[in-house]
């Protein structure tokens, strides 16, 4: 018996109004938004993959109005209109829709939903059809052969309706459903219907009488007095004219003159090209791979040029004249690529099972060095320090790779680093990091993936399809950056994590046999290069990416290396008192709310208690798809309507630091080290600071007695001290240089506290009678406006009414006019050449300012001021780190290692030094630090501002006293 193929038929214009409502704006680098376009296409997919149709079309409707605006003028009046970015989108979800190949069609005067009911009744015989449609008007044209799909909620909650479904959630058959509609009406269309007749009561009249013409028909001949109360009898009456044309409204067209001709629309015959290029152009990267995925194919690797196809081959270095003819060719090259493979997850336990190179003429070299079961390997890490083969790692590669001589082209070179440092192996030469080089191009990218990268500047897909004799390809992504999060909007992440994945090669048999994706894309390095090389030059970022980003790596390595030790007995006793904190408030909210049995971790559960039981007020609070917003920021506003909002936040505050810290940090120990050793990320946050992940420090609070407990748990080795040296509110004083503002600069030349002297200015006082109130509002204030703080914002961090934080601003603003004077000119330079930037030129490029969406541009304003503040300031820092860095290893050589750089967290650097090196050292860190004012070619910048550096010594990380140095 013949398969019965599978047609699905779609409402463009229904998905698209769904999809345009169900997400917040999504831009592109261009500004361009495209919330509807992503969502639309997502749902296509989606459908795609699940449903693995044969024949599909698109239906849309045209502007214009249709056949039923001359039966009632009135029909669809009254619906909002949608912003002009919906209509700006159509376009480019037609082009999706004409790209992957789908026919659309569209008929003036008609709807898509007359073009699907036609098109459904043609092939209802033929095929198994299936409407995709976010409108439930369609779900009168389900029967044995027809399903409606449609959305729930958002654009990932589906349901499908068949006949059943149907009569299950109405009570009624499909074809009831136009009559239920001339009855109750649809608010949505403005589809009258019968005034004071609902939902309950349409499907109760139409369970016993069949149809509006029936009951009608009943009602004449007398035949209902019984079955309907007089008063619905006299609504039914008066109102039969406006019943009957409810229900011609309601009625899907489905004779129009159109035919369905099922050669035109085949699934799956589509142009990979083009789709990779709109997608590219549109950043759909998520999306790209679940094409080939919902077309039911492996992915389709595209390839590169012939050139590249001659040396699109592995030669695997397994024998002694294989070697020897590879390392006579690598000792003549001046610059080649490499990449280490590894065999842990944890950069301080793995070990180096292989490593890749390549040069430009080169095919792709890979040196195993896992043992083999089949075969001796001459690269055996079990008989390292025995095997005369493999002691040519060390006697012959370890030269070249620590040669500095010898340029190496390479991806994340900091992953590489670690895995050489565990043997012993110090590389240098490093000269290019593409995913650096990408970074510092593009900062606003959430992924710099290799495949991504690969696919942004060559436009070729997860790298070229290679085929060896020995070596498949496989499909584990290792990744040096954060993966691409769907609809990650709204938000600048900058303190993100890499996730990294690494590849783990069990031994040689199958490390022969299977290898990832990573092994091929090293022929695209020499490609990279050139392109990236190019653009780094031409947008004069040379000196940012060789002499800080680059040589910084090896800091952080070393960093990394060095760890922290943590008293885990501390973090025990503290997980304990917070196991009976967290008890006693769960008691307490159980008790005020009256529920004892809801979970306050479950959002849905806690908003439904809050706004549902407990009726507190919903003014200005955000909601989600589950309900009413349970998140701090929404807590926060509640926490003067009921004593209960303050336990939950402090619940939630305890649970967060329990789970993310106390609990956590003492697992995250190593094994091999017995030591803590977070890992520091350079491509993440887009001012250009460093974050850190496993664990992330920079999120510990240190204002809370828990957070405090947490720091403390951060101790200093036998006969050693911790060091603190922080920049002292680096931040302001780098926007009073920037904005030269006369006020500000006078303030910091004179070394009073920048907040009392500006609650002075501004409350118009002296200086002595600055009460607290008022140096807590200048604070506020002060940092407030490095990330564009508005009035509302100001007035929740003050404390103070939002009149009183208006005329605050105002006086502010007038005070210290030149910060005033920046916030402008900040916001119209960018929007003027495209994007903000530090003092060392890192750049922020923002096309949202040009964005037509309010919400998207404020954010971009709001970044354009921001940006050149933190970026400068973190291009501080890690000039600090680097001038520091070098004069700790000259002073170790003399000193006996007697300093370690453990860890950068915000604007503090943390130290571990000999007590007797204490008075020495901490002078000379304080005199590097406080003079990191020079440009990248060593001529001076006039920061205008003293750059002042306060240093604290301890036990632990949080009970430190102040170092005074002279």
């Amino acid at each position: 018996m013949n398969k019965i193929k599978k047609l699905i038929l779609i409402d463009g214009n229904a998905l698209m109004h769904r999809a345009y409502h169900a997400l917040p704006p999504l831009t592109t680098k261009k500004g361009e938004v495209v919330n509807a376009v992503y969502g639309f296409t997502s749902v296509l997919l989606k459908v795609i993959k699940e449903l693995k149709p044969d024949y599909m079309i698109c239906a849309f409707d045209v502007a214009g109005g249709t056949f039923r605006d001359k039966i009632y003028s009135e029909y669809k009046a009254g619906r909002k209109k949608p912003d002009q970015e919906f209509y700006d989108q159509i376009p480019k979800i037609k082009e999706v829709v004409g790209v992957l190949n789908i026919p659309i069609i569209e008929k003036k005067g008609f709807e898509a939903d007359d073009i699907i009911g036609t098109l459904s009744k043609q092939a209802n015989y033929e095929l198994r059809i299936t409407i995709v449609t976010g409108d439930l008007d369609a779900l009168q044209l389900v029967d044995k052969n027809t399903k409606v799909y449609t959305l729930r909620k958002g654009i990932k909650d589906t349901v499908i309706y068949d006949e059943e479904a149907v009569k299950k959630r109405y009570g009624l058959s499909p074809e009831q459903i136009i009559d239920f509609k001339g009855l109750r009406g649809d608010p949505s269309d403005n589809i009258p219907g019968v005034k004071g007749i609902g939902e309950k009561g349409a499907s109760e009249l139409l369970k016993n009488f069949g149809s509006i013409e029936k009951l009608y028909k009943a009602i004449e001949e007398g035949k209902t007095e019984e079955m309907i109360k007089p008063k619905i009898k006299e609504k039914l009456i008066a109102q039969k004219e406006e019943a009957l044309m409810s229900k011609e409204l309601a009625t899907i067209k489905c004779d129009m003159n159109i035919k369905l001709d099922l050669d035109d629309c085949i699934w799956g015959n589509y142009d990979k090209g083009k789709l990779n290029s709109l997608f590219k152009e549109l950043e759909f990267y998520s999306l790209i791979n679940r094409v080939n995925e919902a077309n039911n194919m492996n992915k389709e690797l595209e390839t590169v040029d012939q050139e590249n196809k001659k040396r699109a081959k592995h030669i695997i270095l397994d024998t002694d004249e294989k070697f020897n003819k590879f390392l006579k060719e690598l000792k003549k090259q001046k610059i080649f690529a490499f990449q280490t493979r590894s065999s842990d997850d944890d950069a301080k336990q793995r070990d180096l099972t292989g490593m890749v190179f390549m040069w430009k003429t080169s095919p792709i070299y890979y040196m195993s060095l896992v043992l083999n079961d089949n075969k001796p390997n001459l690269f055996n890490t079990s008989e390292c320090r025995t095997n005369e083969a493999m002691s040519r790692l060390y006697k012959i590669i370890k030269p070249i790779l620590e040669d500095e001589n010898y340029k190496k082209i390479g991806y994340f070179f900091k992953r590489d680093i670690e895995v050489l440092c565990n043997h012993g192996i110090d590389i240098n030469g490093l000269d290019f990091d593409i995913m650096l080089a990408s970074y510092l191009l593009d900062p606003g990218k959430r992924d710099y993936s290799l495949d991504k990268i690969i696919f942004d500047y060559l436009g070729h897909m997860n790298s070229v399809e290679l085929k060896n004799e020995k070596l498949q390809i496989g499909s584990t992504q290792e990744n040096g950056a954060n993966n691409e999060k769907e609809l990650q909007i709204g938000s600048t992440q900058e303190n993100g994590a890499n996730n990294e994945k690494e590849l783990q090669t069990e031994d040689t048999k199958k490390d022969n046999n299977t290898t990832t994706q990573q092994h091929n894309n090293i022929i695209y390095f020499f490609e990279l290069y050139r392109i990236l090389k190019e653009k780094l030059k031409k947008e004069e970022m040379n000196n940012l990416f060789y002499k800080m980003e680059m040589p910084l790596i090896k800091v952080l390595v070393k960093m990394e290396m060095n760890g922290v030790i943590l008293d885990t007995q501390l973090l025990k006793v503290l997980s304990g008192d917070l196991s009976n904190k967290i008890f006693k408030l769960e008691e307490k909210i159980h008790t005020l709310s009256g529920d004892n049995n809801f979970n306050i971790k479950s959002s849905q559960q806690l908003s439904q208690v809050l706004f549902g039981k407990m009726k507190l007020p919903t003014n200005n609070i955000k909601k989600t798809q589950s309900g009413y917003s349970t998140a701090a920021p929404e807590l926060e506003k509640l926490k003067e309507s009921h004593i209960i909002v303050s336990f939950i936040s402090e619940y939630k505050e305890f649970v967060k630091l329990k789970n993310t810290y106390v609990d956590a940090l003492p697992k995250l120990i190593s094994k091999k080290t017995t030591k803590l050793h977070t890992t520091f990320n350079q491509t993440v946050t887009a001012t250009g600071r460093l974050s850190s992940s496993k664990p992330n420090l920079q999120n510990i609070p240190i204002r809370t007695e828990v957070g405090r407990k947490i720091r403390k748990a951060f101790i200093a080795k036998v006969s050693k001290k911790l060091v603190s040296a922080d920049y002292s509110q680096i931040e302001l004083r780098v926007i009073a240089m920037v904005a030269d503002d006369k006020k500000m600069k006078e303030i910091f030349n004179k070394g009073l506290d920048i907040h009392v002297a500006t609650a002075a200015e501004v409350n118009q006082v002296p200086v002595e009678e600055v009460t607290s109130q008022m140096r807590r509002s200048a604070k506020a204030l002060n940092f407030g406006v490095i990330y564009g703080m508005g009035i509302y914002g100001f007035a929740r961090s003050a404390g103070i009414e939002r009149d009183k934080a208006k005329e605050f601003i105002e006086n502010y603003m007038k005070k210290f006019s030149g910060v005033a004077q920046y916030i402008e000119k900040s916001k119209e330079d960018a929007r003027k050449i495209g994007y903000a930037e530090t003092i060392w030129g890192r750049r922020r490029y923002l096309p949202e300012l040009n964005s037509s969406n309010a919400m998207v541009k404020n954010m971009a304003e709001r970044m354009a001021i921001n940006m050149p503040i933190q970026g400068t300031a973190a291009d501080i820092m890690k000039i600090a780190m680097l001038k520091v860095d070098k004069w700790v290893d000259e002073y170790n050589n003399k000193n006996e290692n007697a300093i370690e750089i453990l860890l950068q967290v915000h604007d503090e650097l943390l130290f571990s030094i000999k007590e007797d090196n204490i008075s020495e050292a901490t002078k000379e860190i304080k005199e590097i630090m406080e003079n990191c004012h020079l440009n990248l070619d060593g001529k001076e910048i006039d920061f205008s501002v003293p750059i002042v550096v306060d240093l604290k010594m301890g036990d632990n990380w949080e009970e430190m006293t102040n170092i005074l140095t002279y």
